[in-house]
């Protein structure tokens, strides 16, 4: 897939006054913070992975980043982390092998438990990322190289295995039409074909056939119809979908 890549040095800058604010306020609370999103009444959520054995945390901050309560404590390894438009909040816990389901509605109630399927045996291996497409498919990134899709009743309903061994999948996200955004550490930006059958549609590339190298977060402007993505130069990058 051909896109125009910019590097977007004022948001760049706007995302790290963001971080600095919030590192800022809270400056003894964080200890492995992970990932973030933000509810429909913006609350912006925070996952902790802790100093040790079962002290993770998914933590509730205003946008003035005040600190409000907490989703979920004493969580063995909580990473990525996301909230869909119908309140439910979902968090991957790696050490736990799971992704655990909460109601924002219900004072962040735990709903659901994503961890085994009807024979018992685990759904992942070491569950990363996450993200809810706009059809409320639920898709994890696992294990470094696997993504999962599942419906919004919680029924496996996809997977998607790179086709490079050495591949190190990271942020994922999904774009109104349903299609899927892989960052891969390795070999740049995976573009899947859908939520319901991931099929591989190659590398995200310029007209220079040039792919972003070393990319870690991936997110889906739904205004802009631009693509971020965020890399280990500290850079991040817009790539113009529509």
């Amino acid at each position: 897939m051909y896109v125009k890549f910019s590097v977007q040095t004022s948001d760049r800058n706007i995302f790290a006054c963001v971080v600095l604010y919030f590192v800022g306020h809270q400056i003894r609370f964080w200890k492995k913070p992970w990932g973030v999103a933000v509810t429909t009444d913006n609350k912006v959520l925070v996952t902790d992975a802790g100093a040790g054995p079962s002290e993770g945390c998914v933590a509730v901050f205003g946008v003035d980043g005040k600190f409000m309560s907490y989703v979920a404590t004493g969580l063995s390894m909580p990473r990525g982390i996301a909230a869909s438009i119908m309140g439910q909040v979902f968090v991957c816990d790696q050490e736990d092998r799971c992704v655990y389901v909460f109601d924002a509605h219900k004072n962040f109630s735990l709903v659901k438990v994503l961890k085994r399927d009807a024979a018992g045996k685990y759904l992942f291996t070491s569950p990363l990322h996450v993200t809810v497409a706009r059809n409320l498919d639920i898709v994890v990134s696992d294990s470094g190289n696997i993504i999962k899709t599942f419906t919004s009743t919680f029924q496996l309903k996809a997977t998607y295995q790179s086709p490079f061994l050495d591949s190190e999948f990271w942020g994922v996200c999904t774009d109104p039409q349903g299609h899927v955004y892989v960052a891969d550490w390795k070999y740049g930006i995976h573009v899947l074909s859908s939520t319901s059958n991931l099929e591989f549609g190659g590398l995200l590339k310029n007209r220079d056939a040039v792919r972003i190298l070393e990319p870690s977060a991936v997110a889906f402007h739904s205004q802009t119809g631009q693509l971020l993505i965020g890399s280990s130069t500290a850079q991040i990058f817009t790539a113009k979908l529509y």
